[in-house]
């Protein structure tokens, strides 16, 4: 996501809190609704705005100080914080924002939030972390499916998130098998056996 459209949708807001659509965003930047659902993800991951309803978004106080002071928004990057290297800007870093926004939501909802069209099969690496998350403890998978889009689907599965340790994704270690907590520096095993399947699978 372009820190430029992020800024401009930032900029489009209401300054007084008022709830605004994407729709409403969109005509008033010329930016796609996709374009906007994107930077909302980015903005919210920043706790600059909130989601009041689905579609529909405000500023929050640190936003508002933001627009105020005509503060700008950093891009996304990569970094080594303590032997660790750190991944920012990602597809699973929006994809977590996402799921903080969101609460409650399926891989495709999240997919569509966090996608910005560069990634190669993004369900498939949605579902991957989400897995990790919920063996790590952070998701757990609601009972009711979400219904599904073909006649012959069972549905898609709804996480809820559990544990909101703060704005910094957990990294998934395909390699290590375990779940890092950027917020809290804890390493959270996997079971390896489960987890060498779920990364062997399509």
């Amino acid at each position: 996501m372009s820190r430029w459209i992020a800024q401009k949708v930032l900029d489009a807001m209401p300054a007084d809190g008022t709830v605004i659509t994407t729709a409403e965003l969109a005509e008033a930047t010329g930016l796609s609704r996709t374009d906007v659902k994107h930077a909302i993800t980015t903005l919210s991951r920043r706790n600059l705005v909130s989601l009041h309803k689905k579609g529909r978004y405000r500023l929050l106080s640190a936003g508002r100080a933001a627009k105020d002071s005509a503060a700008r928004i950093d891009s996304g990057n990569r970094a080594k914080r303590d032997g660790v290297q750190i991944w920012e800007g990602t597809f699973r870093e929006r994809i977590w924002g996402a799921l903080r926004q969101q609460l409650k939501a399926t891989a495709p909802d999240l997919v569509e939030l966090a996608a910005t069209g560069s990634e190669r099969n993004p369900e498939n690496s949605a579902r991957k972390y989400l897995w990790a998350l919920l063996q790590a403890g952070y998701v757990v998978v609601l009972p009711k499916r979400e219904p599904g889009t073909a006649l012959t689907s069972s549905g898609f599965q709804k996480y809820l998130l559990l544990r909101d340790t703060g704005p910094k994704p957990p990294i998934y270690r395909e390699r290590r098998r375990s779940v890092f907590d950027q917020n809290t520096r804890e390493e959270h095993l996997l079971d390896r056996e489960e987890a060498a399947a779920q990364e062997g699978a399509p």
